[in-house]
């Protein structure tokens, strides 16, 4: 599942940097919508981010669940704007991208026993933190 999103980053002139331990317990969850869940988070911060920005993805446990962190510095230049289509869709205009809003992403997330945070710093850096659950039963 990582392999795209590094070539897609390098394609945009982006650094991606994944780092995770050796082994990782099994999340329990529908993997399907977790995958889908995954890929259109970072599609939509892939095909959002200016030239030589950097994105750093880690995983690694915390408690009863799988914590994914990401920690994006932008380039010099700034993020393509997104405009909301009714209150679940996003599209970037200048390139037409269509991506889930924030909140259906988070709710998305919920229904599969995640969370999800977003925060933004003043100097010109976000961090995505994805919390899902760890399987309960025996693999």
């Amino acid at each position: 599942m990582i392999a795209p999103w590094q070539t897609e980053a390098a394609l945009r002139h982006l650094s991606f940097i994944f780092e995770m331990p050796i082994s990782l317990p099994l999340v329990f969850s529908n993997a399907g919508l977790l995958r889908q869940i995954l890929n259109n988070l970072m599609e939509r911060i892939l095909r959002g981010l200016p030239d030589r920005s950097q994105i750093v993805l880690k995983v690694h446990t915390a408690g009863p669940y799988v914590k994914l962190q990401l920690h994006i510095r932008l380039g010099q230049a700034q993020p393509l704007p997104l405009q909301a289509i009714r209150s679940w869709l996003m599209i970037q205009p200048d390139t037409g991208t269509l991506s889930l809003s924030l909140p259906t992403t988070k709710s998305l997330l919920r229904s599969i026993g995640g969370h999800l945070t977003a925060r933004c710093y003043a100097d010109a850096q976000e961090m995505i933190t994805i919390f899902l659950p760890l399987t309960t039963r025996e693999s």
